[in-house]
């Protein structure tokens, strides 16, 4: 698990070049009691090695972190903590991995993280879903977005609209990029304070009588 470890952090892209890698940090070596090993006992012994173990890796330092970090505010005092919800693919060989198939020579599966921004210089992931690609975000979202002192920060993948709906009810802060098919109520609109803005208004969503701020905007891409 530590070689693994270290090879991840310093980018050790083969097993050659883990093992080149290791004979090379002797102090390494010795602070893991490893005597010596090639780069194809490393291909045999990560066949064995339990997933739980990384799981149970990553519980324990976000455990600490969240230590370390429960007196942090957040971004700034108007802002305050954030949780930003995205997601990255890790395409698999279809020979190995048919139960991950989406389309044809596409084998994905998808890590949902939640990462947590406790200062302007201070985050880390607390929460990581790992899902087969033919899962939707917006159906990972149940796992990540909960009522919390944050403010949830979401792309436009998480936000169906049974899920604006549900965290308008549950009274979930969020920024969510939506689409433009989403049809809103009008209540109130509000002077521009931005040339890139083109809108910024109260608005109602859906069944909810709970005003939501709309703010639409053009971006380099216009």
């Amino acid at each position: 698990m530590k070689i693994f470890v270290a090879a991840h952090l310093d980018n050790w892209k083969s097993y050659s070049d883990i093992e080149e890698k290791l004979y090379a940090n002797p102090d390494f070596c010795k602070s893991i009691n490893l005597s010596s090993i090639s780069g194809s006992q490393i291909s045999r012994r990560i066949n064995e090695l339990p997933t739980e173990w990384a799981q149970d890796l990553f519980l324990r330092v976000v455990h600490i972190l969240q230590d370390l970090t429960k007196g942090f505010k957040g971004v700034s005092p108007e802002v305050g903590l954030l949780k930003i919800i995205d997601s990255t693919h890790l395409k698999l060989p279809p020979e190995l991995c048919d139960w991950a198939y989406v389309t044809k020579g596409w084998n994905v599966v998808k890590m949902h993280t939640r990462l947590v921004v406790v200062s302007d210089d201070t985050y880390y992931p607390d929460k990581i879903v790992p899902l087969t690609g033919i899962v939707s975000d917006f159906e990972s979202a149940n796992f990540l977005v909960e009522k919390s002192e944050a403010t949830f920060l979401v792309d436009r993948g998480f936000p169906s609209k049974e899920n604006l709906q549900k965290w308008l009810e549950e009274g979930v802060f969020f920024v969510a990029r939506i689409t433009k098919s989403l049809k809103v109520t009008s209540l109130e609109e509000y002077e521009i304070s931005h040339p890139a803005i083109i809108r910024d208004a109260r608005v109602l969503f859906g069944k909810s009588q709970k005003p939501i701020r709309l703010v639409e905007f053009r971006d380099e891409e216009q």
